[in-house]
């Protein structure tokens, strides 16, 4: 694909469009794909999934700064909308592809590569003070939180607690 011919289908007015990168060697890809085919099947009325090999598609990947992948990007109306990267459960694809078809753009900010980073190495600082200070329990615990506070995002552990504590403690108002 070129990219006018993606601004195309971007730009088309009707249905949303989610972007999927991905590549065949990607092993988060394929445990990805049935969900996303469900998916799709599930939407095809309200969302146009495009599907862009990086490997074929590395111009359009570089000019819309994937980094990693799978990434997401959901569009409306010729504007994006959010991103997501990594690998997505089912449900958090449904909820991806209905917050594409609603317009909405206030989606939960992906952490950037950097900040991670930086969050790892902080927790990583605390916890050596923890051990360095005769094994100081409460630096211990207080780096592992930092350090797990860098990719809390990607933990399905604490993704479906998460997701079962809001539906049985936050109001659906």
């Amino acid at each position: 694909m070129n990219i006018p011919a993606l601004d195309k289908i971007l730009k088309a007015p009707g249905k949303s469009v989610v972007l999927e990168f991905w590549a065949p060697w990607c092993g988060p890809c394929r445990s990805m794909a049935p969900f996303l085919e469900k998916t799709e099947e599930d939407f095809k009325d309200r969302v146009n999934l495009v599907r862009l090999n990086v490997d074929e598609n590395q111009k359009i990947a570089r000019s819309m700064k994937i980094i990693a992948i799978p990434s997401m990007i959901a569009y409306k109306d010729g504007k994006e909308l959010f991103r997501k990267t990594g690998a997505q459960s089912g449900d958090s694809l449904r909820s991806f592809f209905s917050d594409a078809v609603e317009g909405v753009t206030t989606r939960r900010k992906e952490i950037s590569p950097i900040s991670r980073i930086f969050r790892f190495l902080a927790g990583m600082i605390v916890f050596g003070l923890g051990i360095q200070n005769n094994f100081n329990w409460f630096l211990i615990l207080a780096g592992g939180l930092l350090a797990f506070w860098a990719f809390y995002d990607r933990c399905p552990i604490y993704n479906a607690f998460s997701s079962w504590f809001k539906s049985k403690f936050v109001s659906q108002g």
